[in-house]
């Protein structure tokens, strides 16, 4: 029988539209999971702005914040 754990997600577009941010926090972990995804922006070229629409490389960046850290985040 398999395990399901839920997940919640919540993404936000900075306002340049070059970047979004995916917030994710599993039910069964105490951290946050913060990815940076950078698409559609002037610092690529062409060719890897059009190859990011196929599925191509998308830039991200990923950080795991501890309950601690993640408070403090939203405190700030």
């Amino acid at each position: 029988m398999e395990v399901q754990v839920n997940k919640k997600e919540q993404f936000i577009s900075c306002e340049c539209l070059s970047e979004l941010i995916k917030l994710e926090r599993w039910e069964d972990e105490e951290e946050t999971y913060l990815t940076v995804y950078q698409y559609m922006s002037d610092r690529y070229s062409f060719w890897e702005r059009l190859v990011s629409l196929f599925g191509g490389k998308v830039r991200t960046c990923d950080i795991v914040l501890s309950k601690e850290n993640f408070n403090k985040l939203k405190k700030f």
